[in-house]
């Protein structure tokens, strides 16, 4: 796990995935779990949620095949997608690669 501070565009990202998409950081889970392989990687409650949110959006577009991905009942953009995607990679690249990619 990488022990790196957000920037100030990351801490933007993280702040609007919380006020915009209801994403919860809950400080009692650091488990990542790849849902395919089932593969648990141990990282930081901003990292599990961080996978969460990519897991829910990608799944919704799958499950719909509309080429559109959603969080909460909200449209996520693949720019929004995409950098929540970079994010996790930077803090943790074990959790990226075991749970993600």
């Amino acid at each position: 796990m990488n022990n790196k501070s957000l920037t100030k565009p990351e801490t933007n990202l993280v702040n609007k995935l919380t006020a915009e998409y209801g994403l919860v950081v809950n400080e009692s889970n650091s488990v990542a779990t790849n849902v395919l392989s089932g593969v648990k990687v141990q990282t930081t409650p901003l990292v599990a949620a961080l996978v969460r949110f990519t897991q829910v959006a990608y799944a919704s577009y799958e499950l719909f095949g509309s080429g559109k991905m959603f969080f909460n009942n909200k449209p996520v953009s693949i720019q929004t997608y995409d950098r929540v995607r970079y994010l996790i990679l930077k803090l943790d690249n074990e959790a990226y690669y075991n749970v993600i990619d």
